[in-house]
């Protein structure tokens, strides 16, 4: 499983987190992705 994250709003860090962590829970393995830099490009 692939998650993009987004950036927490300033002080919603840990309410952020938390909802991760009930995302993830469950699943037998995942990988967490922040993507650096906006998208420029063409969809495939």
């Amino acid at each position: 499983m692939l998650l993009g994250l987004a950036t927490p709003e300033a002080g919603g860090e840990e309410a952020y987190a938390k909802r991760l962590q009930e995302l993830v829970s469950e699943l037998p393995s995942f990988l967490l992705v922040h993507n650096g830099s906006l998208f420029i490009g063409e969809l495939v």
